[in-house]
């Protein structure tokens, strides 16, 4: 087994893993940089999510977001009813409840979604 010199616990109950690619050379860097200042690359990308998602919710309320989620799944039921075979409007609810869950929406905005669909 390796030993983990430089790795920091910084378990929380409260946070979910949100994966992202990117380039080598950045990966390189944040790593570098983590090293080198005793924080983690979660930490670095965590401080840049904050700011970003402190700055969204001033101009883009959670009601709005939710709106834009049932646009978007309104505009795939017309087309998915249109399918063959016919997918029936409960199948449909029932896979997009399944997929919010599995990503990881809070049953609140799942319930809110899931209600405000359209046949």
């Amino acid at each position: 087994m390796a030993l983990k010199v430089l790795k920091l616990d910084k378990r929380k109950n409260e946070r979910r893993l949100v994966g992202v690619y990117v380039p080598i050379w950045m990966h390189e860097y944040l790593t570098l940089y983590a090293l080198a200042n005793g924080v983690t690359k979660s930490d670095i990308v965590l401080q840049i999510l904050e700011v970003w998602t402190g700055k969204k919710q001033e101009s883009i309320p959670i009601d709005d977001l939710i709106k834009g989620v049932v646009h978007r799944l309104n505009a795939q039921w017309c087309e998915e009813r249109l399918s063959d075979p016919p997918v029936t409007f409960d199948d449909y609810k029932i896979a997009v409840n399944s997929e919010l869950i599995e990503r990881g929406l809070r049953v609140s905005h799942i319930k809110a979604i899931i209600k405000a669909l359209k046949r």
